[in-house]
């Protein structure tokens, strides 16, 4: 199906004294897709890179430390995106990965902090779709986010596993022999 726009949500997660934890929306951002046509792929790269911008802003004009930061992002070809070295991509998917890749830390070859969910634990989704008045009401999904996140991280539904290969935008590099023959 046709993708008409993208968008991500930044929440809050705070543990509360007395057990458990308690979340809310700070900030979500969405945008029309663009005018020529862009696969899901693109747009989900898209983002992430939008995704990666908030983070930014909120750590840069907020006053709070924060003990950790995830980043979740839709889906394993998008992950996989994020992981690979972005001089193995045509521009369009390479810019879009060294910006998420020059702002983030690697450690053992992998992204710190990010990850994949599922359409029905991602609330960026609802960025990109019409929703209802009682969709958006007080203490809903949206302004609580994801259940899982009045939970322990460690039970949390997010998935490190991604996508390795045949991407799109990827390029091939072809095998090359090398033969020398040497007469005395």
């Amino acid at each position: 199906g046709a993708v008409f726009a993208f968008g991500a949500a930044a929440y809050i997660r705070w543990e509360l004294k007395g057990g458990g934890f308690w979340s809310r929306l700070i900030t979500a951002k969405s945008r029309i897709a663009p005018k020529n046509i862009v696969s899901i792929p693109r747009m989900e790269l898209n983002g992430a890179v939008l995704g990666n911008r908030l983070k930014k802003f909120i750590l840069k004009e907020t006053n709070i430390k924060f003990s950790k930061v995830y980043q979740l992002v839709d889906s394993s070809t998008v992950l996989g995106y994020v992981q690979k070295e972005c001089g193995a991509f045509q521009p369009y998917e390479g810019i879009r990965i060294a910006e998420i890749q020059s702002t983030n830390q690697f450690y053992g070859g992998s992204l710190v902090g990010w990850a994949w969910v599922s359409g029905d634990d991602n609330p960026s989704d609802w960025c990109t779709k019409p929703r209802s008045i009682q969709d958006i009401s007080p203490g809903g999904f949206w302004e609580k986010g994801p259940d899982f996140l009045s939970t322990e991280e460690s039970s949390w539904p997010i998935k490190l596993t991604y996508k390795k290969d045949n991407f799109e935008g990827e390029l091939r590099v072809a095998k090359q022999v090398c033969c020398a023959h040497a007469q005395v």
